[in-house]
């Protein structure tokens, strides 16, 4: 275990990747089995399958981070405000997976619904969330920003109008160029309650992630609900420019200084 421990330690983001694909595709299955199939007792898989790469950051970050140690049932307990979190996340989620499946698919309010989403799918989210509570300090500092947002106020803000933005760009250019011809979802509610219903689909999308990276897969998956003829190939296109200008406006190819808060809390990780 010891020599697993020192591979992740020395090769963090390799073993980010590694972890993140073996829990969400290694779980997989779970996707087709609950929806096409109803199979609803796979349905904690699934959860954890959704939030894959926030559970291989939050492992990654405890091992690399040799000086903490996650035990797991022990710490929780002395851990009031993590407790605290944790139910809240819960009974949150909860309440959007059931306003989800009732608004769209038209699933009826039931008690038992409720306790299906409680007790079996928000559990891995709730954990996630309340990982920005942590006694760990790198996975405190990493899960923080669901929490603390002044720091990323700016990126998630960007991440929320980004891809929105891209697409409906993308559907103007695609009329302009005389390309495939763009509408929207077919949808019988305007105005107020509309943007109730993008709300409750937004907030049904992150699904564990961090915020920024949460935010902004999102809000992809939420204009793709409401847009969903894109002209994928210009869209595309698009979505590559639009990267590498951000990789060259924030000269991501330069390693981070010590100082930058992305690094300076989480000694682990810099070394």
């Amino acid at each position: 275990m010891s020599q697993i421990s020192a591979w992740i330690r020395k090769r963090p983001i390799v073993s980010f990747y590694v972890i993140t694909f073996a829990i969400t595709w290694g779980l997989g299955f779970s996707y087709i089995a609950l929806i096409k199939n109803e199979l609803f007792m796979l349905a904690p898989l699934f959860s954890v399958a959704t939030c894959g790469p926030a559970l291989a950051g939050i492992f990654v970050t405890t091992v690399a981070d040799g000086r903490t140690r996650l035990k797991l049932g022990r710490k929780l307990a002395r851990n009031r405000a993590r407790w605290i979190a944790f139910f809240i996340a819960q009974i949150a989620c909860t309440a959007i997976f059931v306003a989800h499946n009732h608004l769209f698919n038209d699933a009826p309010l039931t008690p038992v619904m409720a306790l299906f989403a409680f007790f079996l799918l928000t559990p891995p989210v709730a954990f996630i969330v309340s990982a920005a509570y942590s006694r760990g300090t790198a996975v405190r500092a990493m899960m923080g920003s669901l929490v603390r947002l002044r720091d990323v106020v700016g990126w998630a803000l960007l991440a929320l109008v980004l891809v929105p933005g891209i697409a409906l760009l993308s559907v103007a250019a695609s009329d302009f160029l005389g390309r495939q011809p763009a509408s929207a979802a077919r949808n019988e509610v305007l105005g107020a309650p509309l943007l109730g219903l993008i709300a409750i689909k937004f907030l049904y999308q992150s699904k564990g992630s961090i915020l920024v990276a949460g935010t902004a897969h999102a809000a992809a998956n939420t204009i793709f609900v409401f847009l969903p003829n894109l002209d994928w190939i210009l869209y595309s296109a698009m979505m590559v420019i639009v990267a590498l200008l951000l990789i060259l406006f924030d000269r991501m190819w330069k390693r981070l200084p010590q100082e930058d808060p992305a690094v300076s809390h989480a000694p682990g990780l810099a070394e």
